[in-house]
């Protein structure tokens, strides 16, 4: 909640990969057409990556058991 008892839903859409950020919004709700103009712009802006990650990809490398 803001000082002025407005609330604010911030929407930040960034790469995952090299962190950089393309967009910081402050949204006045959480309706997801808000959203979706937001990401629509952004979209637009810098279009899609041109290497795909695919979704079973894990960030973290596998865990090992450890010995005792």
């Amino acid at each position: 909640m803001l000082a002025d008892r407005r609330y604010c839903y911030p929407l930040t859409i960034s790469d995952f990969a090299t962190r950089y950020l393309f967009s910081c919004e402050a949204l006045a709700t959480s309706k997801e057409i808000y959203a979706f103009t937001v990401f629509e712009r952004v979209f637009k802006q810098f279009g899609l990556r041109s290497r795909s990650v695919p979704i079973t990809a894990s960030p973290l490398p596998a865990r090992t058991p450890c010995s005792a």
